[in-house]
């Protein structure tokens, strides 16, 4: 693509200069160039994935659409999306399945199974095509897990209130529900680190339910700091986590606008805050210049600040925090440099930059994305220290750029991150018929694209209505603020809709993109890349393998296997060696149902299938290739158990009696639901694979049972068994395949008795409403016998990129 060619104007002497994009530069077509090289090679694609809410419990059901945006590699080339839950202690798959993707769109629901205990866990998501063996575009959800068993016992951690220098001590306390029972004798099993220097200890509550642990301060470090511990008391655990402190000193960042403090010049410096575990600090510290206080400094809640800062060569400038020994150096002020000047980087339709300098030179301005060049122009400065410049943005998409100054050997001397068209985007309109409503009350809701607009744009939503408890603010993310930031940006600060309207998102913007920098994008890189960077030799897409083996060697003649999946049959041919052919459209098939392949020989004895899928032993590497701060997003921690359990409100009654019979029968005491090996149960009220209760007993072959078939009510069905616990034929094979979307089901209150108790925490999801700006579209549900907060949220892609929205209403009883 040409570089876009933009009218650039002095702000103060409003004179036309001279745009690079007009000459045959060789140096502005090679960066052009290499810009294109180098942004086809790093953008591997940006998948999302919206999930109707991240606190699940188990038994339940997770619903998810996978948006896959501006792929690189064809759309159509991306045809499945893979979607494991790791727990992220050991990162052990615990749940995974395939989902069809089409069109850049996937749907689907996962059931989280019933031995899931309470904990921090992470949905991982990606698509069929890898390079290098890693997938090109992934997704990592964190969720928590909390149990619907009402606890017998709580647990709690704290640190010690006596500090010391050589050690760490964490006070355990366990509290019976029930005061005249003291929970004595609970044998208390923690660690801390892993590999040689994992600790492992030991030891038991005393007489009033107390314990302590002492870690020697020698054996933390920013990786192994996380203690875990867990309680066992008459077949009932508690799983906790406290972080320990590491040192008294904190991390701090220091961030000049343009990458250097410039001598001579007031510069305006960024700076960030964060204990030594990466919490944010707001906190104030002390400016010193030669050891001399000039100056008070503060960050907000996010542990970010910024301040100016007029630099002089020769002087050296110092931050310490109040009441620390510590301090922390800027960088020493240079000459000779421009100083590149942004008052406001998040811009609309125009980019304001002032460029100074105390000497005369000529500098090369760069407006780009790492991808592609959007202007280039000179900058000269003559017997004139500072110039002020103005860049209509009309041509430049929304998002990130950064603006560089080139030397003229063509290296950069500063650089600035901006954001343009902050406020240019699809906006949605959600609105209820009301802001309170009943319990079981019927609630209608209005979206509409771009209402106060008079445009023609469309769009595609996902939209979730979800107890607003189960809304984790720590794991919440929305997918504009990540395709527009955290998916470029390194450790973001945690924030509710941060680019919401209003001053205060825009002034949090303003300071992110002083202190944060480019996490795929880097001049270096730019520099190196090459045309054959671009042709991605390495791309390669995962696929089922199949084999088959008699007497557990090739079979001697050729061997035809019969693949069954729902209505859809197929023959396939094994080759010499036994391996045979899966293709990805033939093991497409309906949620909850299996491909079965049979071997399709008269005798069948010493036939052997088996079938090995790629995506099973990539979830299980997953974990190793998150970037740092994204692995960190595993180490939420849970100091006391109460925060790990539903409260009563939000479950079902029943629950307690259910509990009672599954810890005797598993010795598990999570287990709320019981099932048979194909997931298949009965819930307490008789229906089988019941959609409102995710609790019961397994059915029983040839008994009938009433199933709820969608939207069109309850009919009566025969269950003939399950085929997982057919006596095993290695001849014959049952594989899960790739599964297409599964529909919601919306309660009809006229068809369920008023004493079946309803704690649905998800009343409605819809994996793809189409929305305009035109008219409105109307959704309508139920609410369900938990009263309090309700969340609405829709996001999705539109014709001008992606939009978000959510609003809120309460639920009272009748």
């Amino acid at each position: 693509m040409a570089m876009r060619k933009l009218l650039i104007t002095f702000c103060f002497l409003l004179i036309l200069t001279r745009l690079w994009a007009q000459n045959n530069s060789a140096r502005s077509s090679l960066l052009e160039q290499k810009m294109r090289w180098y942004g086809a090679a790093a953008d591997k694609g940006l998948l999302f994935v919206h999930f109707d809410k991240n606190i699940y419990t188990n038994s339940e059901q997770a619903w998810f659409t996978g948006y896959l945006l501006h792929p690189p590699v064809h759309v159509d080339s991306n045809h499945t999306m893979a979607v494991a839950l790791i727990r992220n202690e050991d990162s052990a798959v615990v749940a995974e399945e395939k989902y069809l993707m089409t069109d850049g769109f996937s749907f689907g629901n996962m059931f989280l199974p019933d031995s899931l205990p309470p904990g921090f866990y992470s949905f991982v998501a990606y698509t069929n095509l890898v390079e290098d063996g890693k997938p090109r575009a992934m997704f990592v959800q964190p969720v928590t897990i909390k149990t619907m068993v009402s606890p017998s016992f709580l647990a709690s951690l704290k640190l010690a209130p006596k500090k010391s220098a050589d050690s760490v001590t964490v006070l355990l306390k366990a509290d019976s529900k029930d005061i005249f029972n003291l929970i004595a004798n609970a044998v208390v099993t923690y660690s801390i680190g892993s590999g040689r220097q994992k600790i492992n200890g030991k030891t038991k509550t005393d007489a009033y339910g107390s314990a302590s642990i002492t870690v020697p301060v020698k054996h933390l470090t920013a990786a192994s700091n996380l203690l875990k511990v867990q309680v066992n008391y008459k077949n009932e655990k508690k799983q906790l986590q406290i972080r320990l402190p590491l040192t008294d000193n904190a991390r701090i960042g220091i961030y000049p606008e343009s990458g250097h403090l410039v001598a001579g010049f007031s510069n305006q410096v960024g700076w960030e805050v964060k204990t030594p575990e990466g919490t944010p600090l707001n906190t104030q510290a002390l400016l010193y210049r030669n050891g001399i206080v000039i100056d008070t400094l503060r960050t907000n809640v996010e542990g970010i600040g910024r301040f100016s800062l007029f630099a002089e060569t020769g002087n050296d400038y110092t931050i310490r925090l109040p009441g620390k020994d510590t301090s922390y150096a800027l960088p020493k002020p240079v000459a000779g440099i421009p100083l590149l000047h942004v008052a406001d980087a998040v811009a609309e339709d125009t980019l304001r930059i002032t460029v100074s300098s105390k000497q005369s030179g000529k500098w090369y301005c760069m407006i780009h994305d790492y991808t592609e060049l959007y202007a280039g122009f000179d900058v000269e400065l003559d017997n004139a220290p500072a110039r002020g410049f103005k860049i209509p943005l009309a041509d430049v998409p929304r998002g990130l750029l950064t603006v560089t100054l080139l030397d003229a050997a063509g290296a950069p001397v500063s650089e600035r991150m901006v954001f343009a068209h902050y406020d240019q985007k699809d906006k949605v309109s959600v609105t209820t018929d009301s802001a309170v409503y009943h319990t079981r009350q019927k609630v209608t809701v209005k979206l509409k694209l771009n209402p106060s607009g008079t445009d023609t744009s469309g769009g595609t939503l996902s939209v979730a209505c979800v107890q607003e408890s189960r809304l984790d603010t720590r794991n919440n993310t929305d997918i504009e603020s990540y395709t527009y930031l955290a998916h470029q940006l390194a450790d973001l600060p945690l924030r509710k809709d941060p680019m919401g309207a209003g001053q205060e998102n825009k002034d949090f913007l303003n300071k992110i993109l002083l202190v944060k920098g480019w996490r795929k994008y880097n001049w270096a890189g730019l520099q190196k890349a090459t045309a054959a960077d671009t042709v991605h030799t390495g791309i390669a897409s995962l696929k089922l393998k199949g084999t088959v083996t008699k007497f557990e060697d090739r079979p001697s003649k050729p061997v035809f296997i019969l693949l069954a999946a729902d209505t859809y049959m197929k023959e396939l041919r094994a080759a010499a060696d036994g391996s045979f052919e899966i293709r990805q459209q033939d093991v497409v098939i309906t949620p909850d149902r299996k491909v079965v392949f049979v071997v399709r020989e008269k005798n069948k004895v010493g036939y052997n299938l088996k079938v090995e899928d790629p995506y099973a032993a990539m979830n299980r590497r997953f974990f190793s290739w998150l970037p740092d701060e994204e692995a960190g997003l595993r180490y939420f921690t849970s100091p006391n158990s109460d925060s790990m359990a539903l409260k009563a409100g939000d479950k079902p009654p029943t629950l307690a009696t259910v509990t009672v019979s599954a810890n005797l029968s598993d010795g598990n005491p999570y287990t709320v639901a019981a099932r048979n090996n194909c997931g298949d149960y009965v819930c307490p009220y008789g229906v089988l694979n019941c959609m409102n209760h995710t609790w019961g007993t397994p059915p029983k072959a040839g008994k009938r049972y009433p199933k709820q078939m969608g939207t069109q009510g309850v009919t009566y069905v025969m269950y003939s068994g399950c085929i997982e616990d057919l006596p095993e034929n290695k001849f014959a094979l049952f594989v899960k395949g790739i599964y297409t979307g599964k529909e919601f089901y919306v309660p009809d209150y006229t068809k369920i008795s008023k004493s079946e108790p309803m704690f649905l925490s998800t009343l409605f999801w819809d994996y793809a409403t189409v929305v305009n700006s035109s008219g409105e579209t109307e959704l309508s549900f139920y609410t369900s016998d938990i009263t309090g907060r309700f969340r609405i949220v829709a996001q999705g892609v539109t014709t001008n990129g992606v939009t978000h929205a959510e609003t809120s209403f309460t639920v009272v009883s009748k």
